[in-house]
């Protein structure tokens, strides 16, 4: 999944190793550190305004950006 957050294009990342997180699109380097969540990861959304929607198990969790991305 990716979108243009603060103007750069972002790839938002997850899956089987319970770990999601941001690149950037360009470079594809890790923004900041991943997030672990407690079961495998069935899907990864990036919904307006900066934030990452992760699917894992039965829930949704919505993240802010800064806890995806480690910053404020």
């Amino acid at each position: 999944m990716s979108a243009a957050i603060d103007g750069r294009p972002r790839v938002a990342i997850g899956g089987y190793r319970r770990t999601v997180g941001l690149r950037d699109a360009a470079t594809y380097r890790q923004e900041g550190s991943p997030l672990t969540v407690p079961e495998e990861i069935g899907a990864v959304a990036l919904p307006p305004g900066g934030r990452l929607a992760v699917a894992f198990g039965a829930d949704i969790a919505l993240l802010s950006r800064g806890a995806a991305s480690g910053g404020a």
